[in-house]
C-alpha cells in the first residue's frame, strides 16, 4: 500500500502540493495516525500485511524498522500516551493495533522508530471469543478502553473463518 501526504493549502499555481509518498507495506493500509515522538512529527501506519511502520511525513522515509505482529492483517490502530520524552530511546507514544484475529497489541514508538521487543510490546486477547475490537483509547485515569462489537460467529459460517474472526470451536 502507498500513503500520500498532501499539503491542503493552495500552491502558487492553484493546485495541491504532494509532500511525500510513504512506501513499504505489501498490501492495503488499514490505519494511519500522526503523532509526536519527542519533538519529531511521525506518521504511524498499519496494514493488511500485519506490519506497523513509522514514517517521517516530510520526506516519506521510513524511520527505523517495521514491526511485524502475529495477528494476521491489522484492522485498525491508534496512538496513546503521547508525551515529550527525555530522549533516552524509551517509548514516547504507544501504538495500539487491533489484528484480524482480535488480538490487541501495544507497541512503543520513539523518535528513532518503533520499539518492537521486550517490555515495549504487549499482547492481549479480547474479553470473549465473540468480541471483535475496532479501536482503543486511554481513559482520564489511564485505563485502556477498547471498543468493538459482539460477532455472532454461528451466523458468519465460513465467512467468519475467512475474516479471521474465530477458530473452529469458538462461539459454541
Amino acid at each position: 500500500g502507498k500513503v500520500r501526504v498532501t499539503c491542503l493549502g493552495q500552491t502558487e499555481r492553484g493546485g495541491r502540493e504532494i509532500q511525500s509518498y510513504c512506501l513499504g507495506h505489501r498490501t492495503y493500509v488499514s490505519g494511519l495516525r500522526f503523532l509526536f515522538a519527542g519533538r519529531e512529527l511521525r506518521l504511524a501506519t498499519c496494514s493488511g500485511d500485519g506490519q506497523l511502520r513509522l514514517f517521517d511525513p516530510r520526506d516519506g522515509g521510513q524511520v527505523g524498522e517495521s514491526v511485524g505482529l502475529e495477528t494476521g492483517a491489522l484492522v485498525s490502530m491508534t496512538a496513546l500516551e503521547e508525551h515529550e520524552g527525555e530522549g533516552d530511546g524509551k517509548a514516547e507514544a504507544t501504538l495500539v493495533a487491533v489484528g484480524a484475529d482480535r488480538t490487541i497489541s501495544l507497541v512503543g514508538a520513539a523518535p528513532s522508530g518503533l520499539l518492537g521487543g521486550g517490555d515495549e510490546r504487549r499482547t492481549m486477547r479480547p474479553p470473549t471469543p465473540a468480541f471483535a475490537p475496532t479501536s482503543a483509547a486511554r481513559s482520564g485515569g489511564g485505563r485502556l478502553l477498547v471498543v468493538g462489537c459482539e460477532v455472532d460467529t454461528a451466523a458468519l459460517g465460513s465467512r467468519g473463518q475467512e475474516l479471521g474472526w474465530y477458530r473452529e470451536g469458538e462461539g459454541e
